[in-house]
């Protein structure tokens, strides 16, 4: 439900004020301390967000009728600030491999949790998700992601101490031929675009 009232947004890059917030009303957990970075799954009107119980970070959904569930009891979403993304029957996070380094992840519906990516540097961003790829920095280079295989193509030169990438995010063009991402030179950060390959 949207409602009319002006909304004036704490100072952030991502931030945005308005003239309307949006509510969800939902049965939940007395424990849900926190939900943040949502998306819609698919063509539903069910969302998943980013839920914290106990200091844990897991993937939840609301669904149409309202109820709760938790699909994850994991060891936590990690890695750069990122918002969950959905292509109507998985779900995209990052999280901790065995070895402590921060993965591409996918969870379906019914819960089932997949380890999509096995960088040995790890994810270093944000990340989307359009058609059968992911774009995100990945070992260091701005990356495309085989969605199903979790096969990574670094598209970029890697990041280095005088030409580092920043974890923000990587976005695909409307059209998926290109990836928009954020380079820091010289003080200054600069964004730069890169075929997607």
């Amino acid at each position: 439900m949207a409602v009319p009232s002006r909304v004036v947004a704490p100072p952030h890059p991502r931030n945005y004020g308005g003239e309307y917030f949006s509510t969800l009303w939902t049965k939940t957990d007395a424990r849900l301390t926190r939900a943040c970075e949502e998306c819609w799954i698919g063509d539903s009107r069910s969302i998943a967000f980013q839920g914290t119980i106990d200091g844990v970070v897991d993937v939840f959904v609301v669904d149409e009728r309202g109820e709760l569930r938790r699909l994850t009891q994991s060891l936590g979403l990690a890695g750069p600030r990122h918002w969950l993304q959905s292509d109507g029957h998985r779900i995209a996070c990052l999280m901790k491999d065995e070895r402590d380094i921060v993965q591409l992840w996918t969870v379906s519906l019914e819960g089932e949790l997949r380890q999509l990516t096995r960088c040995e540097q790890g994810i270093g961003s944000a990340f989307t998700w359009q058609g059968r790829k992911f774009a995100a920095v990945a070992d260091g280079c701005v990356a495309s992601i085989d969605a199903d295989s979790g096969a990574v193509v670094a598209l970029s030169p890697p990041s280095r101490d005088d030409d580092e990438i920043r974890p923000e995010a990587c976005v695909f063009s409307p059209d998926g031929s290109e990836i928009a991402y954020v380079r820091r030179r010289s003080g200054s950060n600069h964004i730069c675009v890169i075929s997607a390959g």
